[in-house]
């Protein structure tokens, strides 16, 4: 059965400032990100309004499901901390 190939994952360092969005709903994943320092947090739009349900600090991973190949993203990801 063929197989349609996997673009290869990007290694990337990124720094954020607060308030600055790493990923939105929708975007293609293509990289996994280590958090490394300062915190994300993790955001889900309802009604209009970004709900907070996680808050990551290091050293959290995101993105992994991109090993398996480009997926869309879900959730609203923003710096909270530098």
């Amino acid at each position: 059965m063929p197989t349609t190939p996997t673009p290869a994952l990007q290694v990337s360092a990124k720094s954020l400032k607060r308030g600055e969005v790493l990923l939105k709903p929708n975007d293609k994943i293509t990289s996994v990100y280590v958090i490394k320092s300062g915190q994300l947090g993790l955001f889900q739009n309802k009604n209009d309004k970004n709900i907070r349900i996680a808050e990551l600090g290091p050293p959290t991973l995101i993105g992994e499901e991109a090993v398996f190949g480009p997926v869309r993203w879900a959730f609203t990801v923003i710096a909270l901390k530098d």
